[in-house]
């Protein structure tokens, strides 16, 4: 059986106080359960079962290079996408450099696996727009990205890399983990 899999950083963030801060935009948004927040870092596609094992070991050699790091969401970014949904972002401050880095080393070792992305943004989504005509989507983002925000939302040690399995349902998809790597 084939998997949708994808490799990412688990967060565990409070943001009922954002989401009060937005429900005037509630009946655009879809929110992201908080247990499923998350940081993609690379995209795998489907794979079978031994595929997913060879690909962990892979994972498991360059996670074990890196120590944890600090992140801490700084502002709200807004994503417009003119073919499938728009998203509402955390961007992220703190040690970049070193997400960056570790990123691109499981990039350069992952490409043979799905193509990778060739630039990298890291950021948490926290919300999709609903789907509608693209001028209103256009301003309903403008309007968020306008807001001027207090996020108060605290930083975050990053001390693992978790390989995700998308599980789509009729009107949504939910995200459960596989395996975690530890940055040693």
């Amino acid at each position: 059986m084939t998997k949708r899999i994808f490799l990412g950083i688990g967060v565990n963030l409070k943001i009922d106080d954002l989401r009060a801060k937005l429900s005037a935009f509630n009946k655009h948004l879809i929110w992201v359960p908080e247990e499923d927040l998350h940081m993609p870092l690379n995209f795998l596609g489907r794979l079978l079962h031994q595929d997913i094992n060879a690909v962990g070991t892979t994972i498991k050699t360059i996670t074990e290079k890196y120590r944890p790091f600090i992140l801490k969401p700084q502002y709200l970014e807004t994503l417009y996408k003119k073919h499938e949904e728009s998203q509402i972002n955390l961007s992220l401050t703190g040690q970049v450099a070193e997400l960056n880095k570790l990123q691109k080393e499981l990039t350069k070792n992952l490409d043979e696996v799905a193509a990778q992305p060739k630039h990298y943004f890291p950021s948490i989504t926290i919300a999709i727009l609903k789907k509608t005509d693209h001028e209103t989507t256009k301003q309903i983002l403008n309007k968020i990205s306008g807001l001027d925000l207090d996020l108060n939302i605290p930083e975050f040690l990053v001390n693992n890399i978790t390989l995700f399995e998308n599980i789509f349902h009729r009107n949504s998809v939910t995200i459960q983990k596989i395996r975690d790597f530890v940055l040693e």
